[in-house]
């Protein structure tokens, strides 16, 4: 449900500390690896809002119906 797989698309959130030279500044380090870890949680979070929403839908579809909310092996609610 978490999409873990698009994660990989959070990582930009690093390209500035690269360029700028900063990579091995450690408070920036630090903030950068807190700003993908909000962004994961964020992109994650939008991902099962949109599931809960599309449900309906999804169900029809011949592949987004094994999704976990669309095939209620996850409840709205747990979800």
């Amino acid at each position: 449900m978490l999409r873990i797989k698009q994660w990989v698309k959070n990582l930009f959130v690093i390209a500035p500390l690269i360029f700028s030279k900063r990579f091995f500044d450690c408070s920036a380090l630090l903030m950068s690896f807190f700003a993908v870890a909000a962004f994961c949680v964020a992109s994650s979070a939008v991902y099962v809002l949109n599931d809960i929403r599309d449900a309906p839908l999804d169900r029809l579809h011949p592949k987004k119906r094994n999704r976990p909310i669309a095939s209620n092996r996850v409840g709205v609610r747990s979800a």
